[in-house]
């Protein structure tokens, strides 16, 4: 009996020192952390496949759960930089398509329209998640994500935003009530408008309107991306579709860029801005659907047709 429990004791030491052993030789490709990273591409893959396919609905549906994954890691505290830094690819590009593919469900499944709204907000509040993250980031764990990684995302917001006012505009007309007043819709445009600026900052690009040289500008992101970190080069690679890092500047301009002057540009115009400006003026929703009202519907519509894509 003694002997047996001897034997016991033995194979328990046995057992504590040998699984610590065991634990540190696990492939890397094992890991909990490479996995999450191997279900997140495959997920954005099925993504991109229903996108591609016009299947919107199943593409935003698969791109809220990747955003959702990838910032549970970035926001979790005890996460490493590197993991961080793996998820943080996903998270942008998803935030991103869900900017765009908003607009086209809405557009093409006659939603209702307190759906919309909410639609372009919870879009909204996703970007805003995303950059309150790296905000975060930065200030409290000192992980500097780069604004060339991300700056489409002013973009994809920019769009949103247009859209919603256009909404929000639109609406006022078909409730035959002021759902929300004209001058703050515009607002909304306004505010657009300001996230489009922004994007050009960042690339160097102080007045988009006057700047001949924007274009080239733009173009030569891709000879900085080939030498750029992975986790950058493969953000921008699922944002837009292209995995050939040559061509990146020129898909970068193409898709968001040239549309993006083209708003501002109308956007700067004296008829515009004066169309823009009579939302303050109106008192009945009469006046509104009426004469007075047509010139802010056009203006709107003008807008949304040179922000509007399905490039890519």
């Amino acid at each position: 009996m003694r002997m047996n429990k001897a034997f016991q004791l033995v194979i328990m030491l046995f057992l504590l020192t040998a699984i610590p052993s065991f634990a540190a030789t696990v492939p890397e490709s094992e890991k909990p952390q490479t996995n999450i990273v191997q279900k997140l591409n495959v997920r954005y893959q099925k993504g991109r496949s229903r996108e591609q396919l016009s299947a919107y609905m199943g593409a935003a549906a698969a791109y809220k759960d990747i955003l959702k994954q990838s910032l549970l890691i970035i926001n979790n505290g005890q996460k490493s930089s590197e993991d961080i830094l793996s998820v943080m690819p996903f998270a942008i590009s998803s935030g991103y398509r869900l900017g765009l593919i908003t607009q086209w469900i809405n557009a093409e499944n006659a939603e209702k329209l307190y759906e919309q709204l909410q639609s372009y907000k919870d879009a909204q509040d996703d970007i805003e998640k995303i950059l309150t993250s790296i905000a975060n980031l930065e200030i409290d764990r000192g992980i500097n994500i780069p604004n060339r990684q991300y700056n489409h995302l002013y973009y994809a917001r920019a769009y949103i935003r247009l859209s919603w006012a256009s909404a929000l505009i639109n609406g006022n007309a078909w409730k035959r009530y002021f759902i929300y007043m004209p001058a703050d819709a515009v607002l909304m445009i306004n505010a657009s408008m300001q996230d489009l600026k922004k994007m050009f900052a960042n690339y160097s690009v102080t007045d988009p309107i006057k700047d001949n040289d924007a274009d080239r500008k733009v173009e030569q992101f891709s000879a900085w991306l080939r030498t750029a970190p992975r986790e950058e080069q493969l953000t921008l690679k699922l944002s837009f579709f292209n995995p050939q890092l040559e061509t990146m500047g020129e898909s970068i301009r193409k898709n968001v860029t040239s549309k993006a002057r083209e708003v501002l540009v109308l956007y700067s115009s004296p008829q515009l801005q004066n169309s823009l400006a009579t939302a303050k003026d109106f008192r009945s929703i009469d006046e509104y659907t009426g004469d007075a009202g047509k010139p802010l519907f056009y203006a709107v519509a003008e807008l949304q047709k040179a922000i509007g894509q399905r490039s890519f």
